[in-house]
């Protein structure tokens, strides 16, 4: 069995979850998650849905016990260092 660890990943229900706070609070939980991320955003569904269901498993038959990290990189180093 293989499987995919997805970083943040934007969608409706979670938007919908961060906006049921008041603005400024979303808008800043949204930024600290992203903040935290290598590519400092969030991912979108749509795009990472494609390349998790455009995985051939007859091309990877022999691949087995593997997890694909898809999270947009390592996370900066955060304060000084």
């Amino acid at each position: 069995m293989n499987c995919i660890a997805p970083g943040p990943v934007e969608t409706e229900g979670y938007l919908g979850v961060l906006t049921k706070q008041d603005p400024a609070a979303a808008k800043k939980a949204y930024d600290t998650v992203a903040s935290r991320v290598g590519m400092g955003r969030w991912a979108r569904w749509r795009r990472s849905r494609i390349r998790a269901s455009s995985w051939p498993p007859r091309r990877s038959s022999f691949m087995t016990g593997e997890t694909i990290v898809i999270d947009g990189g390592p996370a900066p180093q955060l304060g000084d260092g």
